[in-house]
């Protein structure tokens, strides 16, 4: 009995040891920890940095949740009827709505849920790219800095789509990546074309500049005779069609709401892509820069300084300059969503890291021709904690651990409402712009008034919409309503309509 015990143990043991060997236990076990470092968070509301945006997508989960899973009926409700703001086609909502409708998670759990699985599937492409190219140590070290930063700990833990979008088009340029030592045939092809079409319509300006990375990547590849790759580079471009044609869809959808009519394409074109002036504006992209690098590579010297280290070699240029291509890219063709926008960061993120991996990977190369191949790995390792644990203490690196360790309440607005008011009634919220997060957290439908939108009119008020609930102490009700509105204050900053 004791010999067989001690076989056993002795089985065990070998088999743990030859775990240690497999590339991905190591993965496994980082995953399988960040995910756990993740779990508190998951019951947090949406509640912190982008709110107005988290919200927004929340509504849609819930909508499919509750009511149909018909993606074209996902409802916003916080722009009066019918409640329909489409941007995105909504396959992040769709998915978490799936989770939710087992009734084991929440909405903002599902939401939370699918982010963060998409942030390991980037993090799980990350590593394969990079122990391609620099080794299994390297991929692992990426891996990390990917899941521990505190841009990939805050970012990935939100109900945001932009993770999902990017885990797709990612996933498409690692394939095309891999036909440098695997030729394409029809099938893969097709399969890096639906990855990109899906991926747009989940986000297509997250899509774009993934698929700009991967035609560099391809015109470069001198394995592809040339006229192979111009036709495969047509097939990728034209995978972006049904993320125009969902936009188009969606323009017609706003375009019949009048409180909906400003946010079609064309008339927020400006504000996606920005003027020259904000090109020119270096307080504004130095400070968006900072915070970002700030967040993922321990600041803008030492990511500017590995990405030097990165071009040095000339083995891995290409793949090198498809990478720079792509985080140069994204703010430079969207440079005021970039700025007023970190978690748009999301985008480039991946490029980013896997770029810092490459200057690493040289950074090796010198320390082991000057070190044993052991303690230049241990310098490595000691180099990667230094890089992720200064992203904690920067200071929008520690802004975004303090949100992410730390629950927000819900706020009092939400307390009042649900107080004072019935779920049926309808809410008009002003002073916050448009976010529906007062709504949502009250769990109401209503109307978000901005300054300048359309006022309601007098036979909407008091036979639509009950409650007006102000965030301004002294609202100046003639820029939202028309005269003669009476109204009766019934809570903190919250009036009736009517009486």
């Amino acid at each position: 009995m004791k010999l067989k015990l001690e076989q056993l143990l002795e089985t065990l043991l070998k088999t743990l040891r030859n775990l240690g060997r497999e590339k991905y236990f190591w993965l496994g076990m980082l995953l399988v920890t960040n995910f756990g470092v993740r779990l508190n968070r998951l019951s947090d509301p949406l509640t912190g940095y982008y709110e107005h945006r988290t919200t927004q997508t929340a509504f849609g989960i819930k909508s499919l949740t509750e009511n149909t899973l018909n993606p074209f009926l996902a409802e916003m409700p916080a722009l009066g009827p019918p409640w329909k703001v489409p941007f995105e086609f909504p396959l992040y909502q769709f998915v978490a709505a799936l989770l939710a409708r087992t009734r084991v998670f929440g909405i903002d759990q599902a939401g939370r849920i699918v982010s963060t699985l998409s942030l390991m599937i980037i993090a799980y492409i990350v590593f394969k790219i990079a122990s391609r190219e620099n080794g299994n140590l390297l991929g692992l070290l990426a891996s990390s800095v990917i899941l521990f930063s505190s841009f990939g700990l805050l970012v990935g833990s939100e109900v945001l789509i932009d993770g999902f979008a990017v885990a797709l088009a990612f996933w498409a340029y690692s394939k095309v990546g891999d036909w440098r030592s695997v030729k394409p045939d029809v099938v893969g092809v097709l399969t890096v074309c639906c990855l990109i079409a899906t991926s747009a319509l989940v986000k297509l300006n997250s899509t774009v500049i993934w698929v700009l990375g991967s035609i560099v990547l391809l015109t470069l590849n001198t394995t592809i005779k040339a006229k192979s790759r111009i036709v495969i580079t047509a097939f990728l471009s034209f995978s972006l069609i049904p993320g125009v044609l969902w936009t188009s869809f969606a323009d017609r959808v706003k375009s019949a709401n009048r409180y909906t009519q400003w946010l079609q394409s064309s008339e927020m074109n400006l504000w996606h892509f920005g003027t020259i002036r904000d090109r020119l504006d270096f307080a504004s992209i130095s400070s968006a820069i900072s915070q970002f690098t700030q967040t993922t590579g321990g600041g803008t010297i030492c990511f500017v300084v590995l990405v030097f280290f990165a071009l040095i070699d000339k083995e891995k240029r290409a793949h090198t300059i498809s990478l720079l291509v792509i985080l140069v890219s994204g703010p430079l063709v969207f440079i005021r969503l970039y700025s007023v926008h970190s978690y748009y960061w999301m985008a480039v993120f991946p490029a980013a890291i896997l770029l810092i991996c490459l200057g690493l990977s040289t950074v090796g190369h010198i320390l082991g021709s000057v070190f044993e191949q052991r303690n230049s790995q241990i310098s490595l390792i000691f180099l990667t904690g230094c890089l992720i644990f200064s992203t904690y203490v920067s200071k929008p690196g520690s802004d975004y651990m303090n949100i992410f360790l730390y629950r927000r309440p819900l706020p009092a607005a939400s307390r009042v409402i649900v107080e004072n008011t019935k779920e049926s009634d309808l809410i008009i919220v002003i002073g916050d712009d448009w976010s529906p997060a007062t709504l949502y957290f009250s769990g109401r439908r209503g109307l978000t008034l901005r300054p300048g939108a359309p006022k309601p009119e007098p036979t909407e008020l008091g036979d639509l919409y009950k409650y007006v609930y102000s965030w301004e102490n002294n609202p100046p009700w003639d820029q939202y309503f028309p005269p003669g509105i009476k109204l009766v204050e019934v809570g903190e900053h919250l009036y009736r309509i009517g009486e």
